[in-house]
This record gives C-alpha cells, structure tokens and sequence, in this order.
C-alpha cells in the first residue's frame, strides 16, 4: 500500500492544497508507522513469527478502510501510520518466519524471491491507486480491507517455527556491532532514494502533463520488473557472494539518479524512475539482508535481525520522503536527486566484502 498514493498524490495535493513537504508527509506518514511497527516487533521478538503476522493483517486491514473513509488529510495521514504499523508486524513476521525456514546455501534466493513477490504486491499499489483516483476509494481501499482479512485463516492454519529461544540482544546492542550496523546503513540508502522518488516523481508528471495512468503505469512497470529481477539478483548472491549485486545496485542508483538531476521531459523521467525503482530496488536488499542474517545466524543477534531490517527499509522511505521533498521545496528536484546520488556513491566507497571463518560478511574500511 506504500506505492498505491502515488497517482492519487496529484489529486490529493490539488484538493487538500498540499506543499510538496505535505504531500512528502502524507507518502511518508505509512513508513513512519513501518518505523513504529518494527519496534514493536523488536520488543515481542519471543512471540511466535505467526502471531506477529496474525496481528498485523489485523490491523492493516482496519486502517485501510478507514483510509477509504477519510474525509480530510489528517486522518489519511493517521491512516496511512496504521496502515504502516499493520505492515511492521506483517513484515517482521514474516522475515523472522523466512530466517527460520531459509537455509544459508539458497537464503539470497529465498530472500529475493520474497522480495519479489512484496514486489508484484506492490505492483498492485499503483493499479489500486490509479482505480480508486478514477472510481470510489471507499469501494476500493474496502476491498483491499476485506482481502487483508481473508489471508487470516490462511497465515493462522499454516504451521509456523517456534518462538526465539535462549538469550536474544537488544536493539541497542544489535547496532553496537559494526558490521550489522554497516550492513543496515546499505539496506537502508536504495529506499532513501525510493521514497524521494515517490513524492517527487509523480508531482514531475503532473506538471510534465502526465495522467493519473501514465503514472500509475510509471511505478506498476517498475514494480513488475522488480518481480522478475529479484529472485535473480538473490540466486547471483548465492553463487557469485553477497556483495557483487549490491553493488551492481548502488552504481546503478548513483547513475539513475544522476541522469533525473538533467533530463525533464515526460517519457525519459518515467523511463529512469522505471530503472531505479525497478532495478536498485531488486538488485541490492535481498542480498543485503541474505549477508546480515549469515552474520546474524545462530548468535544472539539473531531474533532482533528481521525488525532491525524492517527499520532500516522503513527509516529510509520516510526520510527519503520527507526530507527529500522538503529539500526539492527549498531548492528544485535537481538537488535532491544530487545528495542521494551522493549517498549512494559514499555507500560504494565505504563497504567492501570480506570472508570470516568462510562465511560473507561486510565492514567498512578504516580510512583514518
């Protein structure tokens, strides 16, 4: 549901009269609520991964009809952070279910396909969007309500892993450690740029004189390729190391990125929003997260894992959103697109790959 404001986001700005750091707020308010989820998930990591997903569809299920419901933007905002709680709890869940499940000869592989399918129900984001800014977003955004409450039976009949056992560490203490936090700095940039573009790119469109369906299409094509290409980049991680796509992820990144600060006409923006939304979402965080729960498996790191991660996907759409819109408002879009490529690129330079005891991981180089 993150990407289904995005052909609504014209619509909205025009009819609530939002600034882009208002429409930044409204994209970013369901990360924000991501950000609060994931910690709830941090503080019940003992509880059962399929309790987890249990109360989260719950909940995002309510919020999603009450965003169908909205009258005005503060409740869609609040919405929106519900929305993002429910998705805390879906998601941490479910990572925590898949670390469980995933052994480490085919875990970049489990972890992209994964991804890919959160991928193609992303894709749907945009389709539910551009359908509820043409139809009735009561009847719509009820039906994606009611869809929530249907995969109950099925997550709460399906034989879940047990509950963390032994002693776990805390969050603090998970990012204490150097290469766990190294590696969440990385998760985190390519969905910094991710959620900028959200805000951004569908206001460029609208003023290129893009339609609510061109840009739908923008971010359904680039979802659909995300589908297609993670489960690749997973299965290379597998075979080739961990860090070989994520950095194929990040040079891409820096390049689409750079290419958004010059070029401004209408098919050429969707073309790269395509690329990066596309390709450097579903190049780098399966492998990401495949190296950081090699690091994590079997130590005390490892029941705090999958809500870390989810925090640091969350943070980075918020932030990216929000302050990158804010920026593009004080100054043009060109300069926001220029510091995440900037971002991007410090990423690159700073995090090699090593092999410790024949197992990936990843520290950041001593430059002093």
């Amino acid at each position: 549901m993150f990407a289904c404001i995005a052909p609504l986001l014209p619509h909205y700005a025009h009819e609530f009269a939002l600034s882009k750091a208002a429409a930044g707020l409204l994209t970013g308010s369901y990360s924000a609520g991501v950000i609060l989820g994931a910690l709830a998930v941090g503080r019940a990591r003992r509880l059962n991964p399929r309790t987890l997903t249990l109360l989260g569809l719950c909940t995002f299920g309510a919020a999603t009809l009450v965003f169908g419901l909205g009258p005005n933007v503060a409740v869609l905002d609040l919405a929106r952070v519900t929305q993002g709680i429910g998705c805390g709890g879906i998601w941490g869940g479910g990572l925590a279910w898949l670390a469980k499940a995933s052994s480490p000869a085919n875990r970049g592989r489990s972890l992209g396909v994964t991804l890919g399918a959160s991928t193609f129900g992303t894709m749907l984001g945009p389709v539910v969007g551009t359908i509820a800014a043409a139809a009735e977003p009561r009847l719509v955004f009820g039906s994606v309500a009611l869809a929530a409450v249907l995969c109950v039976p099925l997550v709460f009949t399906t034989k879940a892993p047990p509950s963390s056992a032994g002693q776990t560490a805390s969050i603090a203490r998970l990012l204490g450690n150097r290469t766990l936090a190294a590696g969440l700095i990385v998760l985190g940039v390519p969905f910094l740029g991710g959620g900028a573009l959200s805000v951004l790119v569908p206001l460029q469109l609208s003023r290129l004189g893009g339609t609510r369906f061109e840009v739908g299409a923008t971010f359904f094509v680039a979802a659909a390729a995300g589908t297609l290409i993670s489960p690749l980049a997973g299965t290379l991680s597998d075979r080739r190391g961990r860090m070989l796509p994520i950095r194929i992820g990040l040079v891409a990144g820096i390049l689409l990125l750079a290419a958004l600060c010059f070029f401004r006409t209408l098919p050429v923006v969707m073309i790269l929003t395509v690329g990066y939304l596309g390709c450097v979402f579903s190049l780098g965080p399966a492998s990401t997260m495949a190296l950081l729960t090699d690091v994590a498996d079997r130590t005390e790191f490892e029941a705090a894992l999958p809500a870390m991660q989810l925090l640091a996907i969350a943070a980075g759409e918020l932030v990216g959103s929000t302050a990158g819109a804010a920026l593009a408002q004080a100054s043009r879009d060109a300069v926001t697109y220029a510091v995440l490529a900037l971002l991007s690129l410090g990423a690159l330079l700073a995090f090699r790959a090593d092999v410790v005891g024949g197992r990936p991981t990843m520290v950041v180089e001593d430059r002093g």
